[in-house]
This record gives C-alpha cells, structure tokens and sequence, in this order.
C-alpha cells in the first residue's frame, strides 16, 4: 500500500456503468496501476452499497490499494474505508473529524476489550480498521484554501477542463492548478475532464496527481485506460 498520499499520483473513481460489473472494474482499475479508489455510487441504495462496499473492500485490501468513499461518512465507517471524500454541500469537515476521532477512540476500547477476553496462549487480535483520511473537492483557491485550515488530509482543485459529471461548473483552467500548488501545501488532485490526451498539461501546469472517473470508467478496456493514464503521467513528469 502506498504509505502516504503524497505517493498518490493516479486516483480513479469508481462509477457504474450496465455493461460491466462494479467490483470487475474496480479490479481492473487497479491491476492497471491506480494508486488508490473511490467507491462513488450515487444512485444506490444503502443496502446494496454495503452490500457490494464489502467486496470493494475485500478488493483493495487485497491488492493493498486505499479506499475512498464518496460523500457519505457513515458508509464509509460501516466498511472500514481508508477515508471519505466530502463535496462541498456535505457534512462539513470539521463535524466528519469529529467522527472519525471518536470512531478511533472506538477502535481503542474494543481492542482493549478483546485483549481482557484472550485465554491464555491465544493469538492477539488486530482489532478494526479505522477510516483515517478526508479529501474535500474544492472549485477555487478560496475553497481549496478553507479546506486545508479546517484539516483536510487531501483536495481536489477542479473541474480544470470542461467534464459531464459535473456539467453545472464551469472550467477553472490550469491556471488554478499553478494557484493552489503554490498557496495550499497538503497533497492535492487535479480533477475535471482530464484523460489520456490532456493528463499531461496539467502534469506541467504543476499537478503532482491526478484523479479521472470517465477516462477509466467509460473506457471499453479499463486496464488498458489505466495503464496509458499512467504512462501519460510519467511522460509528463519526465
């Protein structure tokens, strides 16, 4: 597993599509070399998205990869995910810190609980993961700014290019990317209509990382999508 986010460079994220399975593209994704995924299903129910959640866990704690969960802090606790992304309409950050943090604190009493109940010569348990990061999906300086005071472990600065899952905002261009590199100092993600053509302008603009969703997503081979965003990104980087 990458042991920071600072060794993220390709973030993908996760959305259905009918004609593949969820948890097969998940896969996919990361045998092609994502450095860590989000679980983004807005259109399930709460059933279904714990439901497949638990197998999307199973897969990227197998493959060592981290695990996002888009919005919704609650789902994101129930499955153990590494950390929740939050928009800029959701739970504000410093209300989901608090959760997290008694969450942990949680996670301390029950292993201690288990520790009393061991017999003698048992095996220790490892006690329960606990989600651990919050990114917040930003669309200025002021907002990637605000974002980083209030303890955010990780922004997105975007959309840079024009880009259909959020159609409703308007393009805020590389010039962005430069802005926040050089004011806010937590790791951030250039996102917003980039693909294999265009990962490298922003790359040059100054972005350490990029995270795609239809780039990956909507490619008839996820792998392959993945492997050329990855190559694009190292290009870039020289």
């Amino acid at each position: 597993m990458v042991r920071s986010l600072q060794n993220v460079e390709l973030y993908v994220i996760l959305s259905p599509r009918s004609d593949m399975d969820y948890l097969k593209m998940a896969e996919e994704a990361i045998l092609g070399g994502a450095d860590m995924v989000q679980l983004r299903v807005k259109e399930w129910m709460d059933r279904k998205t714990i439901e497949i959640g638990e197998k999307f866990r199973e897969i990227t704690s197998n493959h060592k990869v981290p695990m996002i969960v888009n919005d919704r802090v609650d789902i994101a606790l129930v499955l153990s995910a590494d950390g929740v992304h939050l928009g800029q309409q959701d739970m504000p950050l410093t209300l989901v810190r608090k959760l997290l943090m008694w969450e942990i604190a949680g996670a301390s009493i029950y292993e201690r609980g288990q520790r009393l109940k061991l017999q003698k010569g048992s095996s220790f348990p490892k006690g329960r993961p606990v989600t651990r990061f919050i990114g917040v999906s930003t669309h200025s300086l002021k907002e990637a700014i605000k974002a980083e005071k209030e303890g955010a472990d990780y922004i997105s600065i975007g959309p840079i290019f024009p880009t259909s899952s959020k159609p409703e905002l308007k393009p805020i261009g590389l010039n962005s990317i430069r802005q926040v590199r050089e004011k806010v100092s937590i790791p951030f993600f250039a996102i917003g209509g980039i693909d294999q053509e265009n990962v490298g302008e922003a790359i040059r603009a100054g972005a350490e990382r990029v995270a795609v969703i239809h780039a990956v997503c909507s490619a008839k081979n996820v792998r392959k999508a993945t492997e050329e965003m990855r190559r694009k990104i190292k290009q870039a980087k020289g």
